[in-house]
């Protein structure tokens, strides 16, 4: 997630990559959660970053602000139906 400057921008791989200090990532996601809703629910999100950031001239959010987001997630069932639909709709675009 990019954190510095643009703001919200969700990338998912499935590959080992690297990242520079611009970015937090999400690693290891327990087989609770379906990392695609995650990255779909920050997608539709970006405005919880920006209100983190604050105005500044160039909006920032911290790793331990990062750490601190909380998100809702129904039960797993949901959140593969709601990543299928999604994924999909993207797949289509």
């Amino acid at each position: 997630m990019g954190c510095i400057g643009e703001l919200g921008n969700p990338v998912l791989t499935n590959v080992e990559c690297a990242t520079n200090q611009q970015i937090n990532a999400l690693t290891q996601i327990k087989p609770s959660f379906n990392p695609y809703y995650i990255y779909y629910w920050f997608s539709l999100n970006k405005k919880i970053l920006e209100n983190i950031a604050g105005n500044t001239v160039l909006p920032i959010v911290n790793k331990t602000s990062f750490e601190n987001i909380e998100i809702s997630l129904p039960d797993i069932a949901e959140q593969n139906a709601v990543a299928k639909v999604l994924s999909s709709i993207d797949d289509k675009i």
